[in-house]
């Protein structure tokens, strides 16, 4: 679940409630702060305790805090997290690829509830990043610092159009990617194949079909649709409902906005790799600063969102 802003917490937290189970109500919540201590985190933990539920507060100030065991030892026992950055640069110096995203990732990969809030929780940045950095990085596709699989969220102010085509761009090169543009208000909920728009805003989505083609819609707030799970493409049209079919088909020729992206984006640029403090190369038995990983000779190579 992601929120490009909170006009009503309440509200956001029953929503998100929605996706625990009885037992894991029961449980507590970690709020993690990325880079500082976040004034929505103080307002929920207030709402928590009101409320008879308990929340744990983790602040990620620095990198060494991300890689602390007694950071992670806090994400032990919770039935959910909440993820706030605000900042995307900050929470890129202070948690991106550290063992608190990695374990974080893991879980939320094997059901644990994730709620991010703010531009740093949602925004892309992932991809070029991790490609730059280490070619042979072997990831799922994620999103961000890496807690939605198999979604890009997008969102927030300051965008133009240039970083709406990266997007698509984006999409169209990993087919199994569902993209999703909050804009300034909007907010979305993903359960398998279910997406909502939960925000005050409508929506956008991008997505695949079977023949690599970008397709688009919009959902307004409230309005909740399915998408073709991974592994397929998002608008795979076998695996979808007739009526959304029908909606996809539509909304590309109301609204005068192409649906299809033609062109392929243009490959990063990148030497090389070099086996150094930062990445390194496959085979040299030397674990892997981006991923964690020891890359074997022959590693498979895979792009990360």
């Amino acid at each position: 679940m992601a929120a490009a802003r909170l006009d009503d917490l309440e509200r956001t937290f029953k929503l998100a409630d929605d996706l625990n189970t009885p037992q894991e109500k029961r449980g507590k919540l970690c709020l993690l702060q990325c880079g500082r201590p976040s004034p929505v985190a103080a307002q929920l933990a207030e709402l928590l305790r009101r409320s008879g539920r308990y929340s744990v507060s983790v602040v990620v100030s620095d990198r060494l805090s991300a890689q602390s065991d007694v950071t992670l030892a806090k994400l032990g026992g919770v039935s959910s997290v909440w993820v706030f950055a605000e900042d995307l640069f900050e929470a890129f110096l202070t948690v991106f690829a550290t063992q608190l995203a990695f374990v974080l990732r893991a879980r939320a990969k094997e059901g644990l509830p994730v709620v991010g809030v703010g531009d740093g929780a949602l925004a892309l940045g992932g991809l070029v990043l991790a490609n730059r950095f280490c070619r042979h990085a072997q990831y799922d596709v994620v999103s961000g610092l890496g807690w939605a699989p198999r979604v890009l969220v997008d969102g927030g102010a300051n965008r133009t159009a240039v970083d709406a085509l990266i997007a698509r761009a984006t999409v169209q090169s990993l087919p199994g990617l569902l993209g999703v543009d909050l804009g300034l208000g909007g907010g979305v909920k993903v359960q398998g194949g279910r997406v909502e728009s939960i925000g005050s805003e409508p929506i956008s989505l991008l997505g695949t079909a079977e023949d690599g083609s970008v397709l688009a819609m919009s959902l307004d707030p409230g309005q909740a649709m399915s998408v073709a799970p991974p592994p397929f493409a998002p608008f795979e049209r076998r695996m979808l409902p007739a009526s959304v079919a029908n909606a996809l088909v539509v909304k590309a020729a109301a609204s005068g906005d192409p649906a299809r992206v033609p062109s392929s984006p243009p490959a990063a640029a990148s030497p090389e790799p070099k086996d150094d403090s930062r990445h390194t190369i496959p085979g040299s038995d030397r674990v892997c600063p981006m991923c964690n990983k020891v890359h074997a000779a022959e590693a498979r190579i895979e792009l990360a969102a």
